[in-house]
């Protein structure tokens, strides 16, 4: 199965930026349009406020290599020691 969003636990670049780019958006659309802040209005920039967070924070973790999405390394270790104590080889 290929996912373009995902690659290695991680988002890939064009997700990261569409999420950038698409809070950014948000936020400008909002912020533009001049009308009394309503509960509708302060939801919405929030939201766009947390997708470029979210964009944001997700290139961080994988500057770092974090894998966000997947099984981490120590889980499959110790996977892998159960596996060896149930099945012992002689």
């Amino acid at each position: 199965m290929n996912n373009s969003f995902l690659k290695n636990g991680n988002f890939t670049g064009i997700s990261q930026a569409i999420f950038i780019i698409a809070g950014m958006i948000l936020m400008a659309v909002i912020v533009s349009i001049n009308i009394n802040p309503n509960w509708l209005s302060i939801f919405l920039f929030m939201f766009g406020l947390f997708l470029a967070f979210f964009g944001g924070f997700s290139a961080r973790a994988q500057l770092s290599d974090l894998r966000v999405f997947g099984e981490p390394d120590w889980k499959r270790a110790k996977r892998t020691y159960t596996e060896n104590e149930s099945n012992p080889e002689k």
